[in-house]
């Protein structure tokens, strides 16, 4: 709980919802949840959601008349759930991991079944749920070096908590290991391809929309555009250097620049204004339009995977001076050359595939950064290859979504047959 406060104190956007954190549902919430079972999917924030999101668009296919409850932890994620979920499916913030709070929450939406993204494991819930006969699923499971260190420390726990889930869906046979070794039941781990290679779509429509825009503000005037996705702190400044002294060489070249929280634009401001670069911000393009921008910054949410089309090189953000790099799947989708720095932890599986491909380029500095931006530049035919065997890697590997959805539904079938119901004696599990 301190920490959860502290958050939202950094964090305005955690002030929303906030009594649905505490099992409080709003009236029209619950007269939803109250015409039939629903399947609870819980994501932590947006590139969970948009697995989540896949996920539950493959099993309305497969069942149409299924409803949602989605759970996401950010304001961020929430934003773009509201615009995205059907009116039929409920959207909350998760309630905290306290057995009186779930409790509550528990009899409200009595969930057929619960589906975790990730690493999303929480003890409670999920000892609740398994004392109601209700059947949990992990997807796209992954664990960190650092989440698994942390976790070998306190193995007698992890036992307890894996053998409460269902089914397990990992990214790589690692997560797969190391899951079974803390407890995971052998059985029910099963070793997919990353779920986020299928969550990666084109829409060629909106990319050219976005384009379009661009070019409306001066900004695409036939020179090369270099991408920062998902920056945090430290890397702006890092790629402004990078920047101008590219720009020296090829006075064409623009920077593209996407915070990864909207709320640090006065601090991203700062730092274009101190290296005297003429930037445009998208929330402002229409109001406050800048003539022939440097720099276009995209401060809004949702968009970024429309713009990396508009982009030759993408630096991916959070991995020059962090170790929890964000996904390279969009901008390898999208035919980028796809750079990074030494923190991509978080997408071993991901990066392990790209790196057999020949599909990404990887930094240890800004030094690296800036000499390996310059020789993308300098060679057309080099980064053009490099983003189109990005590209076929991302094509060539989906259908872990897919795959998913088929182990649920077995599990749901298997668990109803079982019981008889929804709420009957969960089958014994195997030990």
């Amino acid at each position: 709980l301190p920490h959860f406060f502290l958050r939202m104190r950094r964090r305005g956007g955690y002030r929303d919802g906030f009594a649905e954190r505490w099992g409080t549902i709003a009236p029209d919430k619950i007269r939803k949840l109250a015409v039939e079972p629903h399947v609870w999917v819980h994501a932590v924030s947006v590139g969970e959601f948009h697995v989540a999101m896949s996920f539950m668009r493959k099993l309305r296919e497969k069942d149409p008349e299924v409803r949602f409850v989605l759970t996401v932890n950010t304001s961020t994620a929430h934003q773009m759930a509201r615009d995205t979920l059907e009116d039929r499916d409920v959207l909350l913030y998760p309630p905290i991991d306290s057995p009186f709070v779930l409790g509550r929450v528990l009899r409200t939406l009595q969930p057929s079944a619960l589906v975790l993204v990730e690493n999303e494991v929480w003890p409670n819930l999920c000892r609740a749920l398994q004392k109601r006969s209700v059947p949990v699923m992990l997807l796209n499971g992954r664990l960190s070096d650092r989440s698994f260190r942390r976790m070998e420390k306190v193995r007698p726990l992890t036992r307890r908590v894996y053998g409460l889930l269902d089914v397990f869906c990992m990214q790589s046979r690692e997560d797969a290991d190391r899951i079974v070794g803390l407890g995971a039941n052998p059985d029910r781990v099963h070793v997919l391809h990353s779920a986020k290679y299928e969550v990666a779509e084109r829409d060629l429509e909106a990319e050219g929309v976005r384009r379009r825009l661009l070019e409306a503000c001066g900004f695409l005037q036939g020179g090369p555009v270099l991408m920062g996705s998902s920056t945090w702190p430290g890397e702006e400044e890092a790629l402004c250097r990078v920047f101008q002294t590219c720009r020296a060489k090829y006075p064409g070249l623009k920077l593209l620049l996407v915070p990864r929280h909207a709320e640090r634009m006065a601090e991203v401001e700062e730092v274009l204004t101190t290296a005297g670069l003429r930037y445009q911000r998208r929330t402002q393009l229409d109001e406050n339009p800048i003539p022939d921008p440097e720099v276009f910054v995209l401060d809004t949410t949702g968009e970024l995977r429309f713009f990396y089309a508009c982009a030759e090189i993408v630096f991916v953000g959070k991995s020059l001076l962090r170790v929890e790099g964000q996904s390279p799947v969009e901008a390898a989708l999208a035919g980028c050359a796809v750079i990074t720095g030494p923190g991509m932890s978080n997408f071993r599986r991901i990066m392990q595939d790209l790196r057999e491909a020949d599909a990404v380029r990887e930094v240890a500095d800004a030094e690296d950064l800036e000499a390996l931006v310059l020789a993308l530049l300098e060679d057309d035919a080099k980064r053009m290859e490099l983003g189109g065997r990005a590209a076929e890697l991302v094509v060539r590997n989906t259908g872990a979504v897919t795959r998913s959805v088929e182990l649920f539904w077995e599990e749901l079938q298997c668990h109803t047959n079982s019981t008889g119901g929804a709420h009957g004696t969960r089958p014994a599990r195997l030990t």
